[in-house]
């Protein structure tokens, strides 16, 4: 009897390593190929800020444009921060990928909360230009968000981590995403900021 629950809890472990070790290999080439898109768009909502008619007429509103600016400066930083930390984890022994994988998940969550931040700073009139910034940053923090549930979690002490570990949702793929950013840049009327 002892013998046969052994068993089954050994199945359900490697079962959850399974899923765990598939997620490895894809939540980095997501993270690689995901990331510099993102950069790119915060960079673009920087320069849209800065460029808008009314941001440069009044005082509060070129003060936003300079914070806008500020945190994109910081999500890039931070994304630069994940990308050379994934790439230490493809180099990290076992041993280390773990802490590895904390120092990622605390950059991924930084960089969500300056993306949130953008939405903040971003006092414009213009509504298209609100409504451009709004759902680039919606589509950039979903995409944070996904590719941190593919991250690798430790060993499931339980089958509800074994659960959590199934529940990753893949991030859409550069092309993807640079498609969604690009739909919505074009519908807003900012086909200057299209990413290439």
């Amino acid at each position: 009897m002892n013998h046969r629950i052994a068993k089954a809890s050994l199945c359900i472990i490697l079962c959850a390593a399974l899923i765990l070790a598939g997620c490895s290999t894809s939540w980095i080439n997501a993270a690689l190929a995901d990331l510099p898109v993102i950069t790119e768009v915060a960079v673009n909502i920087a320069s849209l800020v800065a460029a808008d008619p009314n941001a440069a007429s009044a005082g509060a509103n070129s003060a936003a444009a300079a914070e806008v600016q500020t945190i994109a400066n910081q999500v890039k930083s931070d994304l630069t921060l994940v990308q050379s930390l994934v790439t230490s984890y493809q180099s990290a022994t076992a041993a280390q990928k773990p802490a590895v994988v904390q120092k990622i998940n605390a950059a991924l969550s930084d960089v969500q909360i300056n993306l949130n931040a953008i939405l903040t700073a971003a006092h414009v009139d213009n509504a298209a230009l609100q409504a451009t910034i709004t759902a680039a940053v919606g589509v950039a923090v979903t995409t944070i968000a996904s590719i941190e549930s593919l991250l690798p979690q430790p060993a499931p002490a339980s089958a509800s981590a074994a659960v959590r570990a199934s529940a990753a949702v893949r991030p859409p793929s550069a092309k993807q995403l640079k498609k969604q950013f690009n739909a919505i840049f074009l519908a807003n009327g900012f086909p200057q900021a299209q990413l290439k």
